[in-house]
């Protein structure tokens, strides 16, 4: 019995080649591999208005994004850093909030 339920749920399971063409809502075809993003890409332009708006932020606010990137676990203390404060926090939060509207104009 345990064969038969194996074989038949192997059935279901199927591969797609990412060279297969796909149809978008245009029409337009495309390989599926040209779909996907490539996240481990850097977009130059984004990078440089990130860095330079980093650059003019107040130190308070640059030390808490440091402190944030030093922490391997995301800043809740259990990594090689410090844990940080709320004060922190809000500084980040601002930071990450005043640079999306900003990228977004």
């Amino acid at each position: 019995m345990r064969f038969y339920h194996q074989k038949k749920r192997w059935k279901r399971v199927y591969s797609v080649s990412l060279n297969s063409m796909v149809r978008d809502f245009d029409g337009y075809e495309t390989e599926m591999i040209q779909t996907l993003l490539d996240e481990r890409g850097i977009d130059p332009d984004t990078w440089l208005d990130f860095k330079s708006y980093y650059q003019s932020r107040p130190p308070k606010e640059r030390k808490a994004i440091r402190k944030l990137l030093s922490n391997g676990d995301r800043g809740n203390g259990n990594g090689n850093g410090h844990k940080l404060s709320g004060h922190s926090w809000r500084l980040i939060k601002r930071f990450r909030t005043e640079f999306k509207e900003k990228a977004a104009v």
